[in-house]
């Protein structure tokens, strides 16, 4: 924390920038998704109805000694005889659904035509076509699910002579002879209250060939039909406006309000005592390949001492002397021994709030009497330990005196009353 309260304070204007400008790309973010959102189009159905047609059909039995039973009634096949059942009757059905309402008048023309065709699909070549009206009807008043039923009888035995008539007269023997039955309904009227006047056509398709006619599946057209609206619809936030946006707004402002805060009550800039031990810690991490943790004679102590002002600078000496840099397990100050003198640096106190642990920085619950502090470290090291092992205390693998001395000092512990 001190790290970060340094860091901050040294660079304030750039962190309230880039919180500022957090704040402001949030803002931007978020009002463009909710205050100031795009837009786009889209149709909406107001109404629709939809048609249908389908084809039933059926022929009566002709004759005698066939193998179906005269006067009986055939239908639905997908093949029949030209000889024995020579009519065909087919029945047309049309009715249409709508979404509200509907009134509509229907006209149903049937007819049937006749061509000669050579190939199929696409490179099919129709080389004559013959149309044949078979009946038209009309029905009003229609409404939605109202079937509207026409029933015609269409005589293919003569359709079919007139076809082969027409092909040899042409000269195209070779021609697929064809036929389809066409019913064209025409509407006109009011659906779901707005007029509509259309026209659809339903085939039944048949082919002749070897005194038989075929039937395939009729050919249905498309009989939906919509009544649609052009609206302008609002975009939807999205990720970046909807979720960033507000995130980064929150962010940038909080941040920005705390930095101010902080600084005008003077929490962001570092104390002397709590710089100075800042700078202990810093240079303690880096050079802790330098320094061993020992316990010292006495002897050590009776050599004339040389004052470090910080920790750096009593590595600069070890470096220069190639001696290590000893850590005082007991004193818990640092110590070069060279040439009869002791280089020594003692650590800076610790700062209001904070804990010097192992290396590690943590909270303090209250400060130690500075009287309490100075009767403690009167005491052995050892007799320091076992007190805090007495009084359970966390003080780590490895503490040193001072902070032996500190946690003592801050659970009130007094070494004296055991004495007595």
């Amino acid at each position: 924390m001190l790290r970060l309260r340094a860091t901050v304070s040294r660079h304030f204007g750039l962190v309230v920038a880039l919180a500022v400008v957090v704040l402001v790309v949030g803002a931007w973010l978020a009002a463009g998704a909710y205050l100031f959102p795009g837009s786009h189009t889209v149709e909406r159905t107001q109404s629709s109805w939809a048609a249908t047609g389908n084809f039933s059909h059926e022929a009566t039995v002709v004759g005698n000694g066939t193998a179906f039973e005269p006067g009986s009634v055939v239908e639905d096949r997908t093949v029949y005889f030209e000889s024995v059942m020579p009519v065909l009757e087919t029945t047309h059905t049309f009715a249409y659904t709508a979404s509200d309402n509907g009134s509509v008048d229907a006209v149903v023309a049937t007819r049937i035509v006749v061509e000669g065709v050579s190939g199929a699909g696409e490179e099919a070549v129709t080389y004559w076509s013959v149309s044949e009206p078979l009946d038209t009807h009309r029905v009003t008043d229609v409404g939605p699910g109202d079937p509207v039923r026409t029933t015609v009888a269409v005589n293919v035995s003569a359709a079919m002579t007139r076809a082969r008539e027409i092909a040899k007269e042409l000269g195209t023997p070779a021609a697929l002879l064809r036929a389809h039955v066409a019913v064209d309904v025409r509407t006109s009227g009011r659906v779901n209250d707005r007029p509509v006047n259309e026209t659809l056509t339903y085939v039944l398709p048949m082919t002749f060939r070897g005194g038989i006619y075929r039937l395939e599946d009729p050919v249905l057209p498309d009989g939906t039909f919509r009544t649609v609206e052009t609206v302008t619809a609002t975009d939807p936030p999205g990720f970046l406006g909807g979720v960033l946006g507000p995130v980064l707004l929150v962010a940038g402002l909080g941040g920005t309000t705390g930095l101010v805060v902080a600084r005008r009550r003077d929490r962001l800039a570092l104390t002397d005592r709590e710089a100075t031990w800042l700078a202990y810690r810093v240079d303690r991490a880096e050079y802790d390949d330098w320094i061993a943790r020992v316990s010292l004679p006495d002897a050590a102590f009776d050599r004339q001492v040389i004052e470090a002002a910080t920790l750096a600078d009593l590595v600069d000496v070890a470096i220069d002397a190639d001696e290590p840099v000893l850590e005082d397990r007991e004193a818990g100050g640092y110590h070069v021994l060279h040439d009869g003198y002791r280089y020594t640096f003692a650590p800076p106190a610790t700062p209001l709030g904070i804990q010097s642990n192992g290396g590690r920085a943590t909270v303090r619950r209250r400060q130690a009497p500075e009287g309490d502090v100075a009767a403690l470290r009167e005491h052995p090291y050892q007799e320091l330990r076992q007190l805090a092992a007495r009084e359970g205390l966390d003080v780590g693998a490895s503490p040193s005196k001072a902070d032996l001395v500190d946690a003592l000092a801050r659970a009130g512990v007094d070494p004296d009353d055991d004495e007595e």
